[in-house]
């Protein structure tokens, strides 16, 4: 409970953190996007959705007062938490590279068509997941046609064989891009991450098929919950992707013996 409780301070100290370190100077349209990307997408979506789910007297509407408690609980501790985490932040000494790095920006010489950001992203994609396929298909199952599932501990297993590899491709074609002498990493690495979401979204299209849902609320029901569940792990992937690039560019650029 204390860790849920403090965990969008921890984020947003640790965001504010390593924005300090990349130099960043839009503080505070940073902090803003920290403390409403994910939960303004989420509670957007989910009361349109709920707009339609209350026409049709559904008993899965959410109750409008569950809405203003839940809206209040961000307002009241999400948000000051992440604007105390990004005041922190701010304050904590600048993480220094583990070399000198020039004041003027190089050139970067033009890149091959099959290192571009979109083939990377779409091969990361591909690879992430054919790691998790069957197990996306086995809770797709439970979820949408009301089966049992009980494999949470294989469910572990997945998530970690996950995230092992979104940090390795991240590794990989941050090494790529470096060969070509394309420093700006760290974008990239984040895509290259979150690729899988996109995969996602794609089974969901064609799982819907196998649903065979009869009225158009339900379909709006089906498709808004992926959106959802996509992007979270859009962000969460696109985050182990960029942390373990950082941590390789830093491991790499402190070996270098400058004399």
């Amino acid at each position: 409970m204390i860790f849920v409780t403090y965990s969008p301070y921890l984020n947003s100290l640790t965001n504010k953190h390593r924005y300090k370190m990349m130099d960043g100077k839009k503080w505070r349209r940073n902090t803003f996007l920290t403390a409403t990307l994910l939960p303004g997408f989420v509670g957007t979506v989910s009361i349109f959705v709920n707009f339609f789910v209350w026409h049709e007297n559904s008993t899965k509407a959410i109750p409008f007062t569950t809405m203003i408690a839940v809206f209040f609980l961000w307002i009241g501790i999400s948000l000051p938490l992440t604007y105390l985490g990004a005041f922190f932040g701010y304050r904590k000494d600048k993480i220094e590279p583990p070399v000198a790095v020039n004041s003027i920006p190089r050139f970067i010489p033009s890149q091959h068509r099959l290192s571009s950001w979109v083939v990377m992203t779409v091969i990361a994609g591909i690879l992430q997941f054919g790691c998790i396929f069957v197990e996306v298909s086995s809770i797709m199952n439970a979820i949408w046609l009301h089966q049992v599932y009980y494999l949470f501990g294989f469910s572990l297993m997945v998530l970690t064989i996950l995230c092992i590899a979104c940090g390795e491709l991240a590794i990989v074609i941050c090494y790529v891009q470096l060969n070509q002498e394309n420093y700006k990493w760290w974008w990239q690495s984040f895509l290259s991450g979150g690729a899988v979401s996109m995969y996602v979204i794609l089974y969901a299209i064609k799982f819907y098929d196998e649903l065979q849902l009869e009225t158009r609320v339900a379909s709006l029901l089906y498709f808004t919950a992926m959106v959802q569940n996509a992007f979270v792990v859009f962000l969460v992937t696109g985050s182990v992707g960029f942390f373990s690039s950082l941590l390789f560019t830093r491991a790499m650029y402190s070996s270098i013996k400058v004399d």
